[in-house]
């Protein structure tokens, strides 16, 4: 049985960025309505500087683990565009997203592409409990892809931002992980991928899934109070504690044997 890249699907490969991939990053910050979206803050005009930076700061944070930035690259090995994963929270086993198609690039289904291969990674390899994502108001075609996805809105922060003379809000949007093991599992996978106003099917209990959309609405879960995840530090019966005083004595002694 042959192999699958894990970083790779029919549409997109990913991989951490690289210090090269500055000018493409300058070209997208000279797209000012992009920018905006992306950085949540004042357009300013861009220079070569900037993209570097902003090149060497995704490198090293990747490197140290803090964020993850990865090149989305198409079926031609041409870069479409960047992915940012954030606010790494393990403890409750939640963590943010971001996705940046370029101009030209967009509309081909390379965001929903590397989406997949994200969630997959996160909810799958990382084991996170919840991935969230934040669209800044009057985005509307960012909203339409978030919910396009499975991710359901859980707030609104108003005025959070000072944009052009003025002040926007921005809405935070999170999938958890039984949601997304229902949309792997459904036979409607597809569909909800690509269609906006999809309508969930109703389970075998008679029940909506958390998260659907109604008459043309979306409709946000219901609170889950309580919720329960597996013990974070075991897994295939292979359990990470504490160490004690006597493990660092043990250790001592294996290394000056």
């Amino acid at each position: 049985m042959e192999d699958i890249y894990f970083w790779k699907n029919e549409k997109v490969t990913l991989r951490m960025i690289e210090k090269s991939d500055s000018e493409m990053l300058g070209e997208y910050l000279k797209d000012t309505k992009s920018r905006i979206q992306a950085d949540h803050g004042i357009a300013l005009p861009v220079t070569e500087q900037v993209s570097e930076d902003m090149a060497d700061f995704a490198v090293e944070s990747s490197n140290e683990g803090e964020e993850l930035w990865f090149a989305i690259m198409d079926e031609h090995n041409d870069m479409a565009g960047y992915a940012v994963v954030d606010w790494f929270c393990e403890e409750n086993a939640n963590v943010q997203f971001n996705i940046n198609i370029f101009k030209e690039y967009r509309r081909c289904g390379y965001a929903t592409a590397a989406s997949h291969i994200i969630f997959d990674y996160l909810f799958y390899e990382r084991r996170f409990h919840k991935i969230g994502c934040c669209v800044l108001e009057g985005n509307v075609e960012g909203e339409a892809f978030v919910r396009s996805i499975g991710l359901c809105k859980d707030a609104f922060r108003d005025e959070m931002f000072f944009t052009n003379g003025r002040y926007i809000g921005e809405y935070y949007y999170s999938i958890l992980r039984s949601e997304y093991d229902r949309i792997k599992e459904s036979s409607y996978n597809r569909d909800l991928m690509k269609r906006e106003n999809y309508e969930w099917p109703v389970s075998s209990q008679g029940e909506l899934p958390q998260g659907y959309v109604k008459d043309g609405k979306l409709v946000n879960r219901p609170a889950n109070p309580g919720a329960e995840r597996e013990y974070f530090w075991e897994y295939d019966g292979i359990l990470l504690r504490d160490m004690t005083e006597e493990d660092y004595q043990r250790n001592h002694n294996i290394i000056y044997d």
